[in-house]
């Protein structure tokens, strides 16, 4: 079977109310880690990074709904690739998991350099790569364990 073929029969095999479930603990970690956890670092260096005081006088060019949709849609996203690389791999323990959470962080952060040349906040890349590996990881655990459980 080919490339393509194997990826095709492995998305097939998949829990989409487990990747939904997923997507959704992503969702609500984003709220609690830009919200609460990171608030003040974030706003600070965000507000620096455009020039402005405040975050508050920040010029928002989207919506917060479609924000919370693209969040959404990444998360789904990253619990579809995380659990096609296990199933790929013939994984199917919560080690598995985890390494293909990682490997994917891994691979998402490889554009972090254009940040630097940038000049982005190093403060902000550090709160967006935690929030990466955390979500990665995040979602790994959310999909094992609603599997694990029929979902």
């Amino acid at each position: 079977m080919t490339y393509y073929g194997t990826l095709l029969q492995t998305v097939k095999g998949i829990s989409p109310v487990a990747i939904v479930g997923a997507a959704l603990v992503q969702l609500v970690f984003a709220i609690i880690w830009f919200n609460f956890i990171v608030k003040n670092v974030a706003n600070y260096y965000l507000a620096a990074d455009k020039g402005v005081r405040r975050v508050e006088h920040i010029l928002h060019r989207y919506s917060t709904l479609f924000c919370t949709l693209a969040t959404f849609v990444c998360g789904v996203a990253r619990a579809l690739v995380i659990v096609t690389g296990v199933a790929v791999m013939k994984g199917s323990t919560l080690e598995d998991y985890h390494v293909a959470a990682l490997l994917l962080t891994a691979v998402t952060c490889i554009n972090q350099h254009h940040s630097f040349w940038c000049q982005r906040p190093l403060p902000l890349l550090l709160t967006d790569l935690g929030y990466e590996v955390t979500a990665a990881l995040l979602a790994s655990v959310s999909y094992y364990v609603l599997s694990f459980y029929g979902f």
